[in-house]
């Protein structure tokens, strides 16, 4: 089992009819990965992302899951 953190700089943009916007900001998250076989793995991961966007709207704060299978070769 392979525990793990995550961090650094996020970007986003929203882009509508209305308005185009983009966001700055950062992230953190953290995940877990666990070998099935030598050759196939699962994780899930969480991630956190606080984003300034403007004075109207002062944060855009994001929280994401992720699941995911892995094959190696």
């Amino acid at each position: 089992l392979l525990a793990y953190g995550t961090g650094g700089v996020a970007y986003g943009r929203l882009d509508t009819t209305l308005a185009d916007m983009s966001f700055t900001g950062w992230t953190a998250g953290a995940g877990l990965e666990y070998n099935i076989t030598k050759h196939l793995s699962v994780r899930a991961e969480y991630r956190y992302y606080d984003l300034a966007v403007n004075s109207v709207f002062p944060h855009a704060i994001v929280h994401t899951g992720l699941a995911g299978l892995s094959v190696k070769f």
